[in-house]
């Protein structure tokens, strides 16, 4: 069985072992034709989704495609917050309105942005004001084109469409470019259809069917003594890990070709992400590391983790650091290529020290 990485960071020792209950992994192991039962006809969707690649998975079909949607609308929540920080110090209007068309994006009343007459996005701004997205998308031009396309797949087209729909930078005037908005509340919009237990479990954070719907707080994680504390947490969970008994079925040699084990653990590193009061991200992401992934989204390294180190160096003002994980992860779902963009606007006016786009922290 592969063997998980063992974290070289301080903390507490690892508890001597509460077992984990039997788990999915364990009926791959135990039948190897249960990996084939799981699935079934989408083979090529789940072995997306199980490398990382959720760009490929949403273009499957049947389950592998809505949990790639479930696992996008994470992502782009994770990233919202971080995003929010690049900001301009210098209020143009036309900043002003992108600021509004993004907050239309997530479903907030936007601030009214009155242009002077005449100015090129004065209808585009009274259109936001009178009817929101539904009358921008209407307008002739490259953005009532890009909100088109956005506003089709947030009512259940094709992710693909986006692909070439929203040019980049989306408008650019006096000031300087401005990014597509709207990608990340596409992405968190985006209709997600629900799945029996039977498909919500493979490569999730889920031990368990009983743990489906709140892997952290489930049976399976309770049994370990789960606290929320990751410093106590992990060792406890990576002593149960290593307290498997090796070679333990005729499916062994799958779940370590797999990596099972280290997917499953990666997901659960991410749900407590995302479960972390504020400040305290950092901490679990510890003891996330896990170098065979290398820099990109890996079967150990799923998406939401880059997205988490993304968001927490933009907590503390980072963009250059932030960009170490959006560069991998814009290059694996390449309409997230306007949120590193605008991060990497930040970054490079932070590096000159000029006026106008700021960072701030």
């Amino acid at each position: 069985m592969l063997a998980l990485l063992l974290l070289a960071c301080a903390g507490p020792p690892a508890l001597p072992g509460r077992p984990l209950p039997p788990g999915w992994v364990d009926a791959m192991e135990a039948d190897p034709a249960a990996f084939d039962a799981a699935v079934g006809a989408h083979r090529d969707g789940w072995a997306a989704l199980h490398r990382g690649d959720l760009w490929a998975a949403t273009a499957a079909e049947g389950p592998p495609a809505a949990r790639a949607a479930a696992e996008l609308a994470r992502v782009a929540r994770a990233l919202r917050p971080g995003l929010a920080r690049v900001a301009s110090t210098q209020k143009s209007d036309e900043a002003r309105f992108f600021e509004a068309l993004g907050a239309a994006g997530w479903g907030e009343r936007p601030a009214a942005v009155a242009l002077p007459a005449g100015h090129p996005l004065a209808a585009a701004a009274g259109a936001l004001g009178s009817g929101g997205l539904e009358a921008l998308g209407q307008l002739a031009g490259p953005i009532g084109a890009c909100v088109a396309a956005h506003l089709a797949v947030r009512s259940g087209g094709a992710l693909g469409d986006l692909a070439g729909a929203c040019p980049d930078p989306l408008w650019v005037g006096a000031g300087g470019g401005h990014r597509d908005p709207l990608v990340l509340s596409t992405l968190a919009a985006r209709p997600v259809p629900a799945l029996p237990p039977e498909a919500a479990l493979p490569f999730s954070a889920a031990w368990s069917a009983a743990d489906v719907d709140a892997p952290l707080a489930g049976p399976s994680l309770r049994a370990l003594g789960w606290t929320g504390d990751p410093d106590v947490d992990f060792p406890a969970l990576d002593a149960a890990l290593a307290a498997r008994p090796a070679e333990a079925g005729p499916g062994a040699a799958l779940v370590a070709e797999l990596r099972l084990l280290s997917v499953w653990r990666a997901q659960v590193v991410a749900a407590a992400w995302e479960a972390a009061p504020r400040g305290q991200g950092a901490r679990v992401l510890a003891w996330g590391v896990d170098a065979q992934d290398g820099r990109g989204p890996g079967p150990a390294r799923p998406p939401l983790l880059l997205a988490a180190e993304a968001a927490e160096a933009l907590a503390v003002g980072q963009p250059r650091a932030a960009l170490d994980a959006l560069f991998p992860l814009a290059e694996a779902v390449p309409v997230l290529a306007p949120v590193r963009e605008a991060v990497a606007d930040a970054a490079a006016t932070e590096s000159i020290g000029r006026d106008g786009l700021s960072f701030a922290p």
